[in-house]
């Protein structure tokens, strides 16, 4: 037998004998609750340790599922925001086309792709001569609402001058006054004027003013705005007032081409 293995024996045996002789004392009660006392706080330590490498188990578990659902979630809302905005597109075509039919209108529908550069008082839409788009149609937006002209149409794609264009004008009346006749005016992007108003004609805030018909290509009855604020100068044949689109004319998404009625 080896050194070492003779002295891991002794100690053994000194043990087993110490053990023996506390139980023939009496006192093997008293030394386990040493030896435990002994023991209790390294256990605390290896339990807390235990724990918090469980917690730290779990808690990369819940971080995993809670990315999973968040990613799930994600795409719940996508697919529900193109539902609304399809659904809120049909419905849009659906008064569209009621609007036409019950104008008797021939049209072409068609989507804005953009604006010119430099210039957002003109429009790009995706129809053009062979849709048989020509220049002078009017576009028009949710049922009846004249956003502007077309001033220049190429094989797939057309341009539409907006009514607040400095360039715009449009032959109109107001809805409140049948026979008034004026001339839309655009104001730069700042709105619009209705111009060349009878002296004698009354005209006041909040009146609709409407396309009257007198051009070749325009229908009468298109909603052009309302009246903001009147201006009126002693002497003066006309009178002016200024016109207040019904929304931002540049946010057009689809636009209704009137091509006859």
């Amino acid at each position: 037998m080896t050194q070492g293995r003779k002295k891991l024996f002794y100690l053994i045996g000194g043990v087993i004998l110490l053990l023996i002789f506390f139980q023939w004392a009496g006192q093997l009660g008293f030394l386990k609750g040493k030896i435990v006392g002994l023991i209790l706080p390294g256990q605390k330590v290896f339990y807390g340790w235990g724990l918090s490498l469980g917690n730290l188990f779990n808690y990369s578990k819940i971080a995993a599922e809670n990315a999973i659902l968040k990613e799930e979630l994600a795409k719940l809302s996508v697919d529900y925001l193109k539902l609304s905005a399809l659904q809120g597109e049909n419905d849009y075509l659906r008064q569209e086309l009621n609007f036409i039919r019950a104008g008797h209108y021939q049209s072409e529908v068609a989507a804005v792709v953009g604006q010119l550069p430099f210039n957002d008082q003109v429009l790009i839409i995706d129809k053009g001569s062979e849709s048989g788009l020509t220049a002078g149609l009017p576009a028009t937006f949710n049922q009846g609402i004249l956003v502007g002209k077309i001033i220049q149409t190429e094989t797939n794609r057309s341009l539409v001058e907006l009514l607040t264009s400095a360039k715009s004008e449009v032959a109109a009346t107001l809805s409140e006054a049948a026979g008034t006749n004026g001339l839309i005016k655009g104001a730069a992007g700042q709105g619009m004027i209705l111009d060349l108003i009878p002296q004698d004609q009354e005209v006041k805030e909040g009146d609709k003013v409407m396309t009257s018909g007198l051009e070749e290509k325009m229908p009468r009855g298109l909603l052009i705005g309302q009246v903001g604020t009147v201006e009126s100068r002693v002497g003066q044949v006309f009178k002016q007032a200024r016109v207040v689109p019904p929304f931002d004319l540049r946010h057009s998404h689809i636009l209704t081409v009137i091509k006859s009625f």
